[in-house]
């Protein structure tokens, strides 16, 4: 047994086990620092990327919910042929199909569209959509599915399975009788339906038996398309499908929209690419907090290293010795850390979740919110971090001779030259002279402390920005307090069942008189949009030919102000697009606007129409000659397409999938009131906060007594004039959605901030603890303990204050820029200055500067002098 000071040591151990036994102990409170910021950054980071994972999923379901299906490319009219080479490419996951049957009618009026699929098909691609979902898919031939939106509309309060609901139902082709008529149909399941919820429509699903039993074939059907690729933009999926499969029929089309995953990346980080710098800042940040401590620890020990090698110890016993010691510190701090973000991710995050969309969005259990990839990433970047931050050392060891690292320990004698017998009472100016001194000593070792640092706590403060800005409510508080929109139904009977006894405008002047005078409303409070609702004749179908399915779609045409031109002129700009601008600027042309009707395979012939003549009429009474009315001519100036992402927001009746808008300057839409009959499509209230509960009565009221007036005149049931929508009704029902994501985003915000704080305060304890040398000499040679701590206080504060003039100078122009860049990503994105954030930074770094050195070296000074360099000299 040998004894070396107070310790023993059996001397029929391995020498490295003694010499690794011996540094353990030596270190005992170095190492739990090291394994506390290992624990802590592997706890954090597990907690940050389950956090956004399980924001990302939920964001994910919330867009399939609103899209009503769980795909976003389809084909429409698609053969059998086509279906299986689309499910041969490389780049689609899964193919689906659905056929649109028939219709459901009551009085006369469709109330639904009657939908057939297979089960693979509602299982995977449709029913994720729904939530609530009670009952199975049809199977018989007079089973039906129905929506909760559908039965209420029928007066079925109180559905149950097996009921039988009589319907009148029709095929889509007119020559199939079969099965059409009145009829009793049989419920087979009922679900909730979020998709569209302005409409009084939503989709009814029929048994594939029923289409046979009726004659009706499943093809052309719609070809529903899910791609292997995510987060791939919309307009090159689009793009690869017209390049892969050839189409046989004019009226096929491959549609595609930004995927729900897409924009669920969109709404947390502003995009795909974005999100991915945003995870490898949080990952920086994790690197920078383990590097910045261990490097301290490690640089600092290739002193006690070189005299080891004086002594006859191998470079491989010392190289051994380090990665056995990384080894230790890194298990414990995956077992602490990964333990802690186990029981937080796994159990508080998947409740915190599905308490986001419970109430009104249903319940949404079952929903991903933690992956265990991600607990393994982490451990494995902290191993990466922490073994190349070993090698680093090792390998600047052995390229040191023992005499090169020795000089090390002289370093500490060196204080001596900079404390001469004047400074040795306490004074301030040497002291800061002293603690610029130590600090400027090794350059490298401060300017990349300071980076990392305010690096960390730049990230943090950018995820509060993220945080803030991308808040629901941003978005929400943009929309008017009250919105009166006519409905879709009662454009369609304007359009199609006009008599001479019709009023021409659904919404007239007498009528907004009235509800003024009944709210005390003013002009002020009002923003009118007017419109005109024309029909077209052969010519016009002419520029429409190249948008999808423009059959399906209301035209109305709106004005531009100057305003809005001046936007949309920079916008046609800066994208290069094919548009007139001059003939259109002269008030006798029209710009198209669609939602995505355009695919990219027509640009050519998009160009072709361009200065082609537009002719519309008014709406006339069923059986007038088009050519007995008088029409109005416009010059097409080129097709827009408003679903793009850096469209600017126009004042569009609006912005659905269902219009095709024929857009003229402000002169041009007074000079055809002469000729089309106006409408007031969209009326938006605002209101003080004070009057906004009793206004919201009095305009349910208003819209009520309107929609049973419209229903009487035109003898229809159950179809209204007007919806309502009340800004204060949406937020509640999004109540809990936005307080989940705040939670959440601010979690995420929050853990950053600690992460850059407990950095900074590893990295002052990490330097105290590793220049015990030094203090002991400082105390030998006169600076009393008081100026010891003032000077490590000042170090601290020199740290501290370098670290708040980055942040304000170079964080907040990086900031800035991150601003503009999301600001273009996301319309609604609302630019909060952190302030709270950067004030608990900048006072926890103080703080820490202050306390850190009183607390540890508080303890070290307990004891003596004499008695401490005893210890360290054993």
């Amino acid at each position: 047994m040998l004894v070396m000071g107070n310790n023993k040591y059996n001397v029929n151990q391995n020498g490295i086990r003694v010499l690794y036994n011996a540094y353990r102990k030596y270190n005992k409170k170095r190492d739990a620092v090291l394994i506390s910021g290992v624990s802590i950054m592997i706890g954090l980071t597990f907690i940050i990327f389950s956090f956004l994972y399980g924001k990302l999923n939920l964001d994910i379901l919330k867009n399939i919910r609103e899209d009503g299906i769980a795909v976003s490319s389809y084909l429409e009219y698609g053969t059998m042929e086509i279906e299986d080479k689309i499910r041969n490419l490389p780049y689609v996951e899964r193919v689906g199909k659905e056929k649109l049957a028939g219709n459901i009618f009551l009085d006369n009026q469709k109330i639904c569209t009657c939908i057939a699929t297979d089960d693979f098909t509602y299982q995977s691609m449709i029913k994720p959509a729904y939530t609530d979902v009670v009952g199975n898919y049809p199977q018989n031939v007079d089973e039906i599915m129905l929506s909760d939106k559908t039965l209420k509309y029928l007066g079925i309060t109180d559905p149950s399975i097996g009921m039988k609901i009589n319907l009148e139902f029709y095929w889509n082709s007119l020559s199939k009788e079969k099965l059409t008529g009145m009829q009793s149909f049989v419920l087979s399941g009922y679900y909730t339906d979020y998709h569209n919820r302005l409409s009084d429509q939503s989709i009814a699903y029929i048994s594939i038996n029923r289409c046979k039993e009726g004659e009706v074939d499943l093809y052309p059907a719609r070809i529903l398309i899910d791609v292997k690729s995510k987060y791939g933009k919309a307009e090159q999926i689009e793009r690869s499908l017209y390049q892969n499969i050839s189409l046989s029929d004019d009226n096929q089309y491959f549609n595609s929209s930004e995927t729900a995953q897409y924009r669920a990346m969109e709404n947390i980080a502003g995009g795909f690419g974005s999100a991915m710098v945003f995870i490898l800042l949080i990952g920086f940040s994790m690197f920078i907090f383990v590097y910045n401590t261990l490097f301290i620890s490690l640089n600092y020990d290739i002193k006690q290293y070189g005299l080891l090698e004086v002594i006859g110890v191998t470079g491989r016993q010392i190289k051994i010795m380090i990665y056995r010691q990384v080894l230790r510190i890194f298990l414990a701090g995956c077992a602490v850390g990964g333990g802690i973000g186990a029981i937080v991710v796994y159990q508080l995050l998947p409740e915190l979740l599905n308490h986001m969309y419970l109430g009104n969005e249903g319940n949404f259990r079952g929903i991903r919110a933690f992956n265990n990839t991600f607990l393994v990433i982490t451990i494995l970047l902290a191993a990466v971090i922490m073994f190349t931050t070993a090698k680093t050392v090792v390998d600047k060891l052995l390229k040191m001779s023992p005499v090169e690292a020795l000089k090390g320990i002289k370093q500490a004698e060196r204080v001596k030259e900079n404390v001469t017998k004047k400074e040795r009472h306490y004074n301030l100016n040497p002291i800061l002279n002293l603690a610029i001194g130590n600090i400027l000593r090794d350059k490298k070792k401060f300017i990349f402390t300071v980076i990392s640092l305010t690096i960390g706590c730049g990230i943090a403060i950018g995820s509060c920005v993220l945080a803030l800005g991308t808040d629901s409510l941003n978005r929400l508080s943009q929309n008017p307090d009250f919105e009166i929109r006519i409905t879709q139904n009662a454009i369609n009977n304007l359009l199609e069942n006009s008599d001479d006894s019709s009023e021409k405008q659904l919404i007239t002047e007498s009528m907004i008189s009235d509800l003024m005078h009944k709210s005390d409303l003013n002009n002020e409070n009002l923003l009118k949009t007017y419109g005109y609702l024309p029909i077209y004749d052969g010519s016009t179908l002419n520029v429409l030919k190249v948008l999808k399915d423009y059959k399906k779609h209301t035209i109305v045409v709106q004005k531009v102000d100057y305003q809005e031109w001046e936007h949309l002129l920079n916008y046609i700009t800066k994208n290069e697009l094919s548009i007139d601008t001059k003939e259109f600027a002269e008030g006798a042309g029209t710009i198209i606007l669609h939602s995505h009707l355009a695919s990219g395979e027509s640009e050519q012939e998009q160009q072709k129409l361009i200065g082609e003549t537009v002719i519309l009429n008014d709406i006339v009474e069923q059986g007038t000659k088009i050519t007995d009315m008088n029409s109005i001519q416009l010059k097409n100036c080129g097709y827009l397409d408003i679903t793009a992402s850096d469209f600017p927001d126009l004042k569009l009746s609006e912005r659905g999938s269902n219009t095709i808008y024929f857009l003229v300057r402000e002169e041009e839409f007074n000079r055809l009131s002469k000729t089309l009959t106006r409408q007031l499509l969209r009326t938006e209230i605002n209101v003080s906060k004070e009057q906004e509960n009793n206004m919201k009565i009095l305009l349910k009221n208003w819209v009520k007594e309107k929609n049973l007036e419209y229903q009487t005149k035109n003898n229809v049931q159950n179809q209204d004039l007007l919806d309502l929508v009340c800004n204060s009704d949406v937020i509640a029902s999004q109540k809990n959605y936005i307080a989940g994501s705040r939670i959440i985003m601010m979690s995420v915000s929050t853990a950053l901030i600690l992460i850059g704080i407990i950095n900074y305060i590893n990295t002052m304890v990490m330097t105290i603890l590793t220049r015990k040398k030094e203090l002991i000499i400082l105390e030998s040679i006169g600076l009393n303990r008081k100026g010891v701590k003032i000077m490590l206080t000042v170090e601290g504060a020199l740290y501290s204050l370098t670290i708040t003039g980055l942040l304000l100078t170079i964080g907040n122009l990086l900031l800035l820029f991150m601003v503009k860049y999301i600001q273009v990503k996301i319309s609604y994105f609302k630019f909060i200055y952190p302030f709270s954030a950067l004030f608990f930074i900048v006072m926890a770094l103080i703080a820490t500067c202050i306390f850190i050195p009183f607390i540890m070296y508080g303890r070290h000074c307990k004891y003596s002098i004499s008695l401490r360099i005893k210890q360290i000299l054993e």
